[in-house]
């Protein structure tokens, strides 16, 4: 697939960390002739004008003034956001720990600090925080009494909506009345429970962020396994995800790297590992062993693979939205079809592709028979589309059972 200029060079500010070949790297690319509002446009897309604002900097590349003056105020940004969800992750832990609600913070700043040793250089869009399924409710108060209000399901829902969001996602949305700030509430890391085979998260470890805030997050081995499915999951349509297992990868030796795919294999989580190291070493040129990409590029499933990541990243344009592409957020997300196996798998994906709550406030069931809205899919969306024929649909009220592809 060709790539454009301008989201070669983003590409190339994307290595990390920091070294004499990614200044190289930098150079090259930016050697070439640059629509730097293009350039922009990539940035803003792919959420890395904090890598590529120090990527700049560091080989003393200097995009043109208006642009260069823009990707600065984004990467200024990303430190004052960051630093606001710090204070509010140390509030959250408290609030739960003062309860006994065992709680996992994901992406956001502790992987920000894990990867990037700071938080000036990855964009944050919200808290992820993970508790037990059986802390769920107790979880919801917490959020509640910190004056947070639920937008996914909404809270004027009923209460069948309320109930098949929770038996068929994975997470809660919720914004601050007064800050603002998103968390997402999950009670599972996955939307399919047969991606990874297991009980998944095991391990856990923390991390000190400013050197004074402890915070609870996924071990390393889980954290790699974690992203490499998040991303997979989500065609990597944006660049941020696929630069956090480069740097990751870059930090580690071939038999570190061996070790690591060969961990996510046995998990189940093989193909979405394969995935990234190939997308890697192809925008990144990450040492990823030998025989680990010749095994990958023998394999069609993983080119196919590979192949849908990049139309999903760059394809019609790296600036463009992947959702306002036609059929591309439908392209990446039938890709998912293909990132595990086994009969119960397949299942579980289809069930998702098959999810809709307007369904349950239509025709409610009893919990027990919830497994027949997949079924019954099709007639209910004809009769909706008949129904509100002429008219513009309200989508204010709907409950998202997956998460956006704008994240």
């Amino acid at each position: 697939m060709q790539l454009s200029p301008e989201f070669r060079l983003v590409a190339a500010c994307c290595i990390w960390p920091p070294s004499e070949r990614r200044n190289e790297a930098i150079r090259e690319a930016a050697d070439s002739s640059i629509d730097w509002d293009r350039f922009a446009r990539v940035v803003k897309r792919q959420r890395v004008a904090g890598l590529v604002c120090d990527g700049l900097r560091r080989a003393c590349v200097t995009a043109n003034a208006v642009v260069q003056v823009q990707i600065e105020k984004q990467a200024s940004g990303i430190i004052l956001q960051n630093l606001r969800f710090v204070s509010e992750v140390i509030r959250l832990q408290d609030a739960f720990d003062n309860v006994n609600i065992p709680t996992l913070f994901v992406k956001g700043v502790t992987l920000a600090q894990i990867v990037y040793g700071g938080l000036d250089i990855r964009h944050s869009k919200d808290i992820d925080c993970l508790v037990p399924l059986e802390h769920i409710t107790a979880a919801l108060k917490v959020l509640s009494r910190l004056d947070y209000r639920r937008i996914a399901p909404p809270e004027g829902c009923s209460d069948r909506e309320f109930e098949y969001c929770l038996s068929t996602g994975k997470e809660f949305e919720y914004v601050h009345r007064s800050r603002g700030h998103q968390v997402e509430l999950h009670w599972s890391l996955l939307d399919n429970p047969y991606l990874i085979n297991g009980v998944f998260p095991t391990s856990t470890k923390r991390v000190l962020i400013a050197n004074q805030y402890s915070i609870s997050t996924l071990a390393d081995d889980e954290l790699f396994i974690y992203l490499c499915t998040h991303g997979a999951s989500h065609a990597w349509s944006r660049l941020k995800w696929l630069a956090d297992i480069g740097a990751i990868l870059d930090c580690k030796n071939y038999s570190e790297i061996s070790d690591l795919f060969h961990t996510a294999e046995t998990r189940g989580a093989g193909r979405c590992a394969a995935q990234a190291m190939l997308l890697c070493k192809r925008l990144f040129d990450t040492s990823v062993p030998d025989d680990l990409i010749a095994r990958f590029r023998g394999t069609a499933l993983l080119r196919r693979l590979e192949m849908v990541a990049l139309t999903s990243m760059v394809g019609a344009g790296s600036e463009i939205e992947l959702e306002d592409r036609p059929f591309g957020s439908t392209r990446a997300f039938l890709a998912q079809f293909l990132l595990g196996t086994g009969c119960r798998f397949w299942i579980a994906q289809l069930r998702l592709m098959l999810s809709n709550a307007d369904d349950v406030d239509l025709v409610p069931l009893p919990k027990y028979l919830h497994f027949l809205y997949p079924v019954i899919r099709l007639p209910l969306w004809l009769f909706r589309r008949l129904k509100n024929a002429g008219k513009s649909p309200d989508m204010s009220h709907r409950p998202q059972l997956n998460r956006s592809w704008r994240q």
